[in-house]
């Protein structure tokens, strides 16, 4: 059998179940490389090249296969390919599978084929022995030295890279052949005094042995793709933070040098005759011209600029973005209304520059009628123009950044000098409530220096008398909102306080408060001088006035007295017989009534002294407040009736016990219907009314006269005070009767106030708190009594004249 086998020109492999190799006949061993020892070592499993498990489990399988496509490994690991046919069969006695492998037919290409292919690729091939001497190169790569492919054969590295290169490139080949493992490198040279960045990919070939033979390279200029990527990669640093982009962007320039270093790369890269770039401007869809070399100089001499159409515009970017229609004759429609010159022009071409949807530019290709592109490289044009764009639009942002920053800086620096030369304080204030910031008017104001100041926590300036009110803002959310305004005093470096008004709000972002002051000390100070002032030439009208209205009063009732007296002992000397008992009632009536009004003059001073002295006492009792304020009341209604006037009193309860001094209400009483009386006329009503509340008893005298003035309400209880609307008017008094009312409810615990309008009476209201000192209810048990009751409503009433 095994002679049968060896007579065909198929491959036969035998193998049993379990994929070992049994047999190789002499076409296959020879195809492989093998010899028949060798591969009875095998497994098929090692010499499969793909599909491994796929094509092992089919030939496991129990049944002929017919058509299977199988890829071998060589010795040398170069790889055949077979059309096979598996069989069930016997190998000594054991069930095997016989692979019948024919190679497909040979490669319908040849080696010129091969030769063209590599030849008009823009890429550099070669291929060097293990020694380092060129044993292939393609026109891509010979042209790179100015030389045909056939003047590199035979040469070394160091004869057109220079020894330096040569080195590495040789430190690179034989890592290759020692690791006969393929390479990918990228390096920068330096080549024709140009830095050049390439991307090299080296492979080993190996002979039928298994040896290395030589390598093959494949090798790409990126100049462009590398230094647009740094500029990128520059870009994003910069971008990273503000402050250091603002930093980098005071030194930036236009990109014009970078475009100009990518033009040039890409002229001598293409091949081309002329390249030119144009950037767009949006608000006046034109493009300005940027960069130009070689006959694209001559192409747009008479174009600096290109006003196109909104329209264009929108297509132009549609179809680079892939969502619009090719344009037809693109070169001619961007440039028709441009000037330009054509002659000698075999090739143009312009490519869109965009970034995120946005018409950045164009990029113009032109070439000459005795040249053109031997490979039309869109893509890579393309891909060019998409970095190109990020570049571009950086450099915007960054001009539209830089004009806003200096912008920005110019705004700054006039706030500075006008904060500088401003005369208010401004300063800022951080969340822990110390200065951030002062200004030289700061500084100036307090003496401290802005060192000093800006270790400090403002509140500790503040005058003790002043802190209550700001020292509890402890958080800057209090004064959130809208504007907070405080007058303090400030401590100064030499001790002394100056006043300020403080206007404040908080920057949220910032947590910060920005504080300005105006130094009101003088304005202060002439206040403080000018209250002063006011309060001394008060003092002295209300010493004019008193003086004036005491002799007054003193000096009416000694007249009517002195009179009355003279007039008495005159008609007793004379015996007088017309002077009778009638006449002598009279006139002792008379007297009597002014000495009670100069008795009242004289008591309310006196207890208006020791009130103020603080030697005034209350003798207080529990009383049935309602028997003594109903008591007093009807004491003065005949009084009060004589005069024609109405008298009600009425009350919610009968009994209502309190601590008080039943003289000091009954004066209280006196006065307030005293007043009601004197300024009541004829047919009018006075109303009093007794209300006891849960823990105060309240009182109020009310009357239909002529009323308060407004303006006089908030002064009527004011010592010498009086209306002058009403008591200047109807009557005389001393000015201090109401004063003394307010002195003794007060005593009481209580206090008084009046409800009044021109023309409609008043109402005076005052209350008591309801309390009890200790020891029994005392009710009054004085034989004197209404003797008493009336010789005080004499003396109150003293000023009334009948």
């Amino acid at each position: 059998m095994n002679l049968i086998y060896n007579t065909l020109d198929e491959g036969i492999l035998i193998i049993d179940k379990y994929g070992k190799i049994n047999f190789g006949n002499k076409s296959l061993l020879k195809r492989l490389g093998y010899d028949e020892i060798e591969i009875k070592s095998l497994k098929l499993q090692e010499i499969i090249c793909k599909d491994e498990k796929k094509i092992l489990d089919i030939i496991k399988n129990k049944e002929n296969v017919n058509d299977l496509d199988i890829e071998l490994y060589c010795k040398s690991k170069s790889i055949l390919f077979f059309r096979s046919k598996i069989i069930l069969d016997k190998w000594k006695g054991e069930d095997c599978r016989v692979l019948v492998l024919k190679e497909k037919s040979k490669r319908p290409y040849i080696m010129e084929d091969l030769e063209y292919l590599l030849d008009t690729i823009p890429y550099g091939a070669w291929m060097k022995n293990v020694d380092g001497v060129y044993i292939y190169a393609n026109d891509a790569y010979a042209s790179r030295f100015g030389r045909t492919r056939y003047e590199i054969l035979g040469e070394f590295d160091e004869d057109f890279w220079g020894e330096e290169l040569s080195i590495g490139f040789r430190r690179d080949d034989n890592e290759v052949v020692k690791s006969k493992t393929p390479k990918l490198l990228e390096e920068k040279v330096k080549h024709n005094g140009y830095d050049q960045w390439l991307e090299t990919y080296k492979a080993p070939i190996f002979d039928e042995e298994g040896n290395v033979k030589c390598t093959i390279g494949i090798t790409r200029d990126i100049t462009i793709s590398k230094k647009m990527q740094e500029e990128l990669v520059r870009n994003k640093t910069n971008i990273d933070s503000l402050h250091n982009m603002i930093d980098k962007i005071k030194n930036y320039t236009a990109p014009y040098e970078l475009l100009k270093n990518i033009g040039e790369e890409l002229l001598n890269y293409l091949g081309a005759d002329g390249i030119s770039i144009f950037i767009y401007d949006e608000q006046n869809t034109t493009l300005f011209k940027a960069i130009q070399f070689g006959m694209a100089e001559k192409i747009f001499k008479d174009c600096e600029k290109v006003k196109i159409s909104k329209a264009l515009e929108e297509k132009l970017v549609k179809v680079k973005e892939g969502n619009g229609d090719y344009i037809e004759n693109r070169y001619e429609k961007v440039f028709k209304n441009c000037n330009i010159q054509l002659e000698n022009v075999n090739y143009k071409k312009c490519y869109t520059i965009t970034f995120n949807k946005e018409l950045i530019g164009i990029l113009t290709m032109s070439y000459k009628k005795d040249n053109e592109p031997k490979l039309k490289q869109d893509d890579f044009i393309n891909s060019t123009c998409d970095e190109l764009g990020v570049i571009i639009k950086n450099y915007m942002l960054s001009e539209a950044l830089k004009k806003e920053f200096d912008k920005r800086l110019k705004t700054e620096r006039e706030l500075e000098l006008f904060l500088e030369t401003a005369v208010d304080i401004v300063c800022i204030i951080g969340a822990d409530g110390y200065f951030k910031s002062v200004t030289f008017q700061c500084v100036k104001t307090l003496g401290w220096s802005q060192e000093e100041l800006l270790s400090m926590d403002f509140r500790t300036l503040i005058h003790p008398d002043d802190v209550d009110g700001i020292v509890k803002v402890s958080g800057l959310s209090q004064l959130m909102g809208d504007v907070k305004r405080f007058i303090n005093r400030y401590k100064c470096k030499n001790g002394g306080y100056r006043w300020l008004q403080v206007s404040s709000n908080v920057i949220p972002e910032r947590n910060v408060a920005i504080a300005t002051a105006i130094d009101i000390t003088e304005e202060r100070e002439l206040e403080e001088e000018k209250k002063t002032l006011e309060k001394t030439v008060a003092l002295e009208s209300l010493k004019n006035e008193l003086f004036a209205n005491v002799s007054h009063e003193f000096k009416t009732p000694l007249n009517i007295i002195l009179t009355t007296t003279q007039l008495l002992l005159e008609s007793k000397k004379n015996s007088c017989e017309n002077f009778n008992d009638l006449d002598l009632n009279r006139y002792m009536k008379s007297i009597r009534q002014n000495s009670y009004r100069l008795l009242r003059l004289v008591n309310n001073f006196i207890d208006i002294t020791k009130i103020d002295a603080g030697y005034y006492k209350l003798h207080l009792g529990n009383y049935n407040i309602v028997s003594v304020i109903e008591d007093i009341t009807l004491s003065v209604a005949e009084y009060v009736e004589n005069k024609g006037i109405e008298l009600i009193f009425d009350t919610n309860v009968e009994e209502q016990i309190i601590a008080c001094d039943p003289d000091k209400v009954e004066r209280i009483m006196l006065n307030l219907l005293s007043n009601a009386i004197k300024y009541t006329d004829e047919n009018g009503k006075i109303q009093v009314n007794f209300i006891s509340k849960e823990d105060k008893i309240v009182v109020s005298v009310k009357d239909n006269g002529v009323g308060i003035s407004k303006e006089n309400l908030n002064i009527i209880f004011d010592r010498f005070k009086q209306d002058d609307n009403a008591f200047k008017k109807r009557c005389e008094g001393s000015g201090i009767g109401l004063s003394l009312v307010k002195s003794l409810v007060n005593m009481h615990g209580g206090d008084i106030f009046v409800l009044s309008e021109i023309n409609k009476g008043a109402e005076f209201i005052f209350d008591i708190p309801i309390k009890l000192i200790e020891g029994e209810f005392i009710e009054k048990e004085d034989n004197n009594l209404l003797n008493s009751k009336i010789e005080k409503c004499n003396i109150e009433f003293s000023d009334i004249y009948s």
